[in-house]
């Protein structure tokens, strides 16, 4: 699969787009919550037009809060996209399946070995 300049920059956007159902979402339910506590204080005073007309909106704040935390849920973060689009091809790749394991065990070694230093590097700054 070709990755596009088109694909790039909408998986770069996709953080902004999190940004924005996120605000979605805080914006839905404050207006969520403020329609209910209207139409429980018209409730209360037996305004029942008012509270015909506000359940309406407590209806639709509510069906808005649903979609975007849904949306919100269902969509990645750029780190989460760029995952999903590059672990197939490098999965799928001959070359990276043939590098041997004893390859892969110095490697994991070589990096162990780097660990405490980094670790007394960060105590040093302090």
């Amino acid at each position: 699969m070709e990755i596009t300049e088109s694909m790039v920059y909408w998986i770069t956007r996709l953080d902004g787009v999190v940004n924005m159902l996120t605000g979605l979402v805080v914006l839905s339910g404050i207006l969520s919550v403020i329609a209910c506590v209207v139409a429980l204080y018209a409730y209360d005073d037996g305004d029942w037009p008012v509270v015909r007309k506000i359940s309406r909106y407590v209806v639709c704040f509510l069906g808005s809060l649903l979609l975007f935390a849904t949306a919100l849920v269902l969509t990645p973060n750029t780190k989460q996209m760029c995952a999903i689009k590059v672990i197939p091809i490098i999965a799928s790749d001959g070359d990276v399946k043939e590098i041997p394991s004893d390859i892969v065990n110095l490697a994991k070694e070589w990096i162990e070995a780097f660990r405490p230093e980094a670790r007394e590097d960060s105590h040093e700054n302090d």
